[in-house]
């Protein structure tokens, strides 16, 4: 996102504890959001195929890119440098 715009811009970083879902209620998504993959350079994901540290990664990249995100985040950012 960073590279398409030199205005500021926020992403919604949500990252659940523990989740579950339906492989049906997942693809009917993925079959969804198939038509916007191609405009934003986004491979289609396979269903089952998590990965723990994926929150991790995704959070530095948040803090080295310095983005403004959404105070809901903010919580869970301060319990995983405990400061809460």
């Amino acid at each position: 996102m960073k590279a398409r715009t030199s205005k500021s811009f926020s992403v919604n970083l949500y990252v659940p504890e523990s989740f579950s879902y339906k492989d049906e209620a997942v693809a009917a998504m993925n079959d969804f959001l198939t038509p916007y993959r191609p405009a934003l350079n986004l491979e289609q994901p396979t269903i089952g195929d998590t990965d723990p540290s994926i929150c991790d990664i995704l959070i530095d990249i948040v803090i080295q890119q310095h983005v403004s995100i959404c105070s809901s985040l903010l919580e869970f950012l301060m319990k995983k440098q405990s400061t809460v």
